[in-house]
């Protein structure tokens, strides 16, 4: 519109739309211009209340919590390798509670602000969960599948361990309640940490791209309770796993020793 004003300009006519066509037509125009104000609608009805949950969810912050869901996975594993002594009742319903399990660890990691080592915990440990609810819930879900999707998800989770462990050792602070711009004094490990968030994430060039792939096959086209499980756990956990990276490697450095740029400039 610029543009046309200065270089084809044509003055305008005389005869003017209604005052209300003018005012909508106006109101509209603005509106597009701020995109419908969908990014405030987004954040209000959808992260929000992923944050709200999160937050009530403090419980699993403590070591007792963490170590009972690791004694409560360790029991589905055992009843997994030895499904037959499970009642049928039980046994067709299991893979749903662990699948709820997963999606609430995901969902505090989300929220969680405090300790990006425990942050990164719960993103592996839900999608361990998730795994054994989908091989409950289908016998035919082969062990060399787990296989291609479990040694993509432990290359990433101990690689990430190892930044956030160094990191920590070094800077002390690994919070993620700020931005702390590490990237600058910590390129390797922020890499490093970057490709390990991109292989949760399923990116082609991990073996969980195709575990997710095969691990989506094996879920019944009538469990649809287990099919919005799942699919709020993937979509949360690419954000929540983004969010550790860009928390502690982007932004500018906390340190003051060298130059910095601020965001007014």
């Amino acid at each position: 519109m610029i543009h046309n004003q200065f270089f084809e300009f044509v003055k305008r006519e005389k005869n003017t739309p209604p005052l209300f066509l003018n005012k909508l037509k106006n109101g509209i125009y603005v509106l597009c211009i701020k995109e419908w104000n969908m990014d405030s609608f987004q954040f209000r009805m959808m992260w929000m209340p992923f944050k709200w949950l999160g937050r009530k969810l403090s419980f699993l912050n403590s070591k007792v919590m963490l170590g009972s869901l690791t004694v409560i996975y360790l029991i589905g594993l055992f009843c997994f390798m030895y499904e037959e002594m499970i009642p049928k009742q039980i046994d067709d319903n299991l893979h749903l509670l662990f699948a709820f399990i997963g999606m609430l660890l995901i969902i505090k990691s989300f929220s969680n602000r405090k300790d990006a080592m425990m942050a990164w915990y719960m993103v592996i440990a839900s999608q361990f969960y998730i795994l054994l609810s989908i091989a409950f819930l289908n016998d035919q879900y082969e062990y060399y599948e787990i296989l291609l999707y479990v040694s993509g998800l432990l290359i990433a989770a101990l690689t990430g361990f190892y930044c956030l462990r160094k990191l920590r050792s070094q800077e002390r602070r690994i919070d993620l309640s700020d931005f702390y711009g590490y990237n600058y004094y910590h390129p390797k490990e922020g890499l490093l940490f970057l490709l390990s968030s991109l292989a949760f994430v399923g990116l082609p060039f991990t073996p969980t791209f195709i575990g997710v792939d095969l691990m989506f096959n094996h879920i019944d086209k009538d469990e649809f309770l287990l099919v919005g499980i799942t699919s709020i756990s993937f979509l949360v956990i690419e954000i929540s796993v983004l969010r550790i990276y860009a928390r502690l490697f982007l932004g500018p450095n906390k340190k003051i020793d060298h130059p910095i740029s601020y965001r007014s400039s």
